[in-house]
């Protein structure tokens, strides 16, 4: 790593500190929902949403899905998949491109302070993740509730399994049943994952998608799962 971006991470690292301890000051919010929100960004991935939204609405038992449509032309499979499952998926147009980071942190904010107090739950994550729960969970909720009541965000990490290409589709025609089942060796263990928070105390993204920022001194769960 370069001086420029060892010095770049530093600075990443104690404005994230900062802002963290700031939030740990604020009050948790009250949520008013009940169950499990997920936020996607989506863009060029109409051959796989469907088999996404199935699997999220009907194996894991997910309450709703806000699905924010990032392509420059409205994406045509998203109003085909609202007739099947017109009370569990809301959708919205965000044409400009996301070219940076920080602009998908900006959109994920945006939607995550609109629709917090709609859920107990909420989490932002992409259409070719997938997670994967222990034996004995009817739900995502389920899961997600069994951590306590003083557990306010669980940390999910990822275990790669293939890639969400066009070529991998072709070859299996699922990205869930298919390509999903076994890790492919090309894609060595991550440090990274994805963060499920409850709604009350979601603060922000700042420097990415990964971790929120959380309110009022809460208890952060890790937990390492299949995406």
């Amino acid at each position: 790593m370069s001086q420029v971006n060892q010095i770049t991470l530093l600075v990443q690292r104690l404005v994230f500190h900062i802002a963290s301890q700031w939030y740990r000051l604020q009050k948790i919010e009250r949520d008013n929902g009940l169950g499990v929100g997920i936020i996607v960004l989506t863009h060029g991935e109409s051959k796989y949403l469907s088999e996404w939204v199935v699997y999220y609405l009907k194996v894991l038992n997910v309450d709703q899905l806000i699905i924010i449509d990032n392509n420059a032309s409205p994406d045509s499979s998203i109003p085909e998949l609202i007739k099947s499952f017109p009370d569990q998926i809301v959708t919205h147009w965000e044409p400009k491109l996301i070219r940076s980071v920080l602009n998908q942190v900006a959109l994920l904010n945006k939607y995550t302070s609109m629709y917090k107090q709609s859920f107990s739950w909420i989490g932002c994550i992409d259409s070719d993740e997938f997670v994967v729960l222990p034996k004995g969970y009817p739900s995502l909720t389920s899961f997600l509730d069994s951590k306590g009541a003083l557990v306010d965000s669980i940390y999910l990490g990822w275990k790669m399994v293939g890639p969400a290409d066009s070529s991998c589709f072709a070859k299996t025609g699922s990205l869930v049943l298919s390509s999903f089942h076994t890790a492919n060796d090309d894609f060595p263990p991550h440090q990274l994952g994805k963060s499920f928070v409850r709604t009350g105390a979601f603060g922000r993204f700042l420097f990415g998608p990964h971790q929120p920022i959380l309110r009022g001194g809460v208890v952060r769960r890790r937990f390492r799962m299949r995406f």
